[in-house]
């Protein structure tokens, strides 16, 4: 019996042994735990500031043309494509209908001319009479009532002459806009420049104000951009830039700022005029293009940027895990990290500007930042994907 005892107790020694030992080897292996990050290591180079916006080629004088009356289109003796001179017939109505129309005016104005020569003779013829009887009035050899008849055939005369004087006035204004509706019917070139568009065709019916072809200028194309409030307060006119089109490919094009409005309309974005100043004759209106700026100046120069998965925050403050590589142990690809506060600056295509708290050379974790500690071991991925 004393023998089972005794087994049992060593037993038990034995097992309390084990447990104490595999508690002190998990504390040991949680103390030496360490873990996988990924990193940068910053370094102070020159780096691009330039910007790139899209934007769509037109002529700087572009015009809709279109008649002032409304008829249907006799004739379109151009094409699209086709280089007009000032003043050159582009379209023209039939003119039928307005040619009678003007007949009719000049046949108003000739009646009304008559009438007023008529009114005046009769004028004339009255006006003798009434002074003629208000003689006799006078020596009393007439009743007042053939005065007064007289007077007011006079009166009738004059009222007469002057509503026949105020129908020629009404008739030559009917003849001059009848005049100017003729004229409407021929469509010319208001600008030296090259047809675009010619939306209608020959004998169709069109209104007034109709659009019937489009004419765009000589001169040299413009390019309009929309820029976000981020830049738009670095643009200003006669700035520089460089304009390519993609049709063009290997060919880059001079180009100044022509306007910068003061205010968006209803788009987040401003409309913004670049002018191209060097002329191509392959450059055509509506051409895809891309204009880039240059914002770089010396605070830009030999920058550090971050990338935005390596900026934490906590309490309003931006911060970084700087990572110590552990060489005393030789091990290159370990080390630990501290908790860093830093100041950036805009988000560029390159990341946070970094205006304070890392230097170049500085390796700064760029993952997994909400698990890491102050103090805590690392191991350092080069290649994240095979040694995670």
């Amino acid at each position: 019996m004393k023998y089972y005892f005794l087994l049992f107790t060593l037993m038990v020694f034995f097992c309390s042994g084990c447990t104490q030992e595999s508690q002190t080897q998990s504390q040991a292996d949680t103390k030496t735990a360490i873990r996988p990050v990924r990193y940068i290591t910053l370094s102070s180079e020159s780096v691009d500031q330039s910007r790139t916006f899209s934007g769509t080629a037109k002529a700087s004088n572009e015009s809709i043309l279109s008649f002032k009356v409304a008829g249907t289109i006799k004739s379109i003796p151009v094409k699209v494509g086709d280089k007009v001179k000032k003043h050159t017939l582009l379209a023209e109505l039939d003119k039928t209908d307005l040619t009678v129309g003007l007949e009719s005016a000049k046949a108003g104005l000739k009646t009304s001319q008559a009438d007023a020569k008529s009114a005046q003779t009769t004028v004339n013829t009255a006006r003798s009479n009434y002074q003629r009887i208000q003689n006799l009035y006078e020596n009393n050899n007439v009743s007042l009532s053939e005065f007064e008849q007289a007077r007011g055939d006079y009166e009738t005369a004059v009222a007469q002459l002057q509503a026949a004087k105020s129908r020629i006035n009404t008739e030559n204004a009917k003849l001059k806009s009848a005049r100017n509706q003729l004229q409407y019917t021929r469509l010319n070139a208001p600008f030296e420049g090259i047809i675009s568009e010619i939306p209608v065709d020959e004998n169709e019916e069109v209104s007034s104000g109709e659009a019937i072809l489009t004419l765009s200028g000589l001169g040299n194309l413009e390019v309009k951009i929309n820029v976000s409030d981020i830049y738009i307060s670095r643009m200003g006119k006669g700035m520089a830039c460089h304009i390519t089109f993609p049709a063009l490919p290997g060919i880059e094009f001079q180009g100044r700022v022509a306007e910068v409005p003061y205010a968006a309309m209803d788009a987040p974005t401003y409309p913004v005029t670049i002018v191209i100043q060097t002329g191509d004759d392959r450059l055509r209106p509506g051409m895809a293009a891309r204009v880039r700026f240059y914002f770089g100046d010396a605070a830009s120069t030999g920058a550090l940027y971050l990338p935005v998965d390596g900026v934490g925050e906590e309490n309003g403050e931006n911060f970084v895990f700087v990572i110590t590589p552990d060489k005393n142990n030789g091990q290159k690809n370990q080390g630990t990290v501290q908790k860093r506060p830093v100041t950036i600056g805009e988000l560029t295509e390159n990341g946070f500007l970094v205006k304070s708290g890392l230097s170049s050379g500085d390796m700064v974790a760029t993952s997994g930042l909400q698990l890491l500690m102050q103090g805590m071991a690392v191991k350092l991925l080069n290649d994240p994907v095979n040694e995670w």
